[in-house]
């Protein structure tokens, strides 16, 4: 659930999914750092949690050859800390996708951090710089 509450906290920049997440994280302090093993995957949110996390945004049609070559360089490389959002245009009611556009008319993908985003790209070359 930590982990679910940091992820939406992202897809819909809500602070008090954070503040949730910290709670969960709280009530298994103890236990967790006595069996860290038994709690691998809380320990993985928490570190998401305190990481900057990578925000990408893919924008085009769903099923464009060109947005499955720019999904192919964001899941094609180890990247534990990332929120993943896709649309074929933005979606106001979510902060990660708004205000989003297709480039030229090319599926485009932006890669932020606290939604501050770099200049987005249309070239697979050109997110995998981004994201490395």
């Amino acid at each position: 659930m930590a982990f679910n509450l940091v992820r939406l906290s992202v897809y819909f920049d809500r602070k008090d999914y954070l503040d949730k997440a910290d709670s969960i994280f709280r009530a298994f302090q103890a236990r967790a750092t006595r069996y860290p093993r038994a709690y691998d995957k809380l320990l993985a949110a928490a570190d998401m949690r305190l990481s900057r996390i990578k925000e990408i945004a893919l924008i085009g049609p769903l099923d464009s050859p060109g947005l499955h070559a720019l999904r192919g360089v964001v899941f094609g490389r180890y990247l534990p800390n990332k929120v993943v959002a896709g649309a074929p245009s933005a979606i106001a009611d979510l902060p990660l996708l708004a205000n989003r556009q297709m480039i030229d008319g090319k599926p485009t993908a932006y890669v932020c951090e606290r939604y501050v985003c770099k200049k987005p790209v249309t070239a697979p070359q050109q997110l995998a710089g981004l994201l490395d």
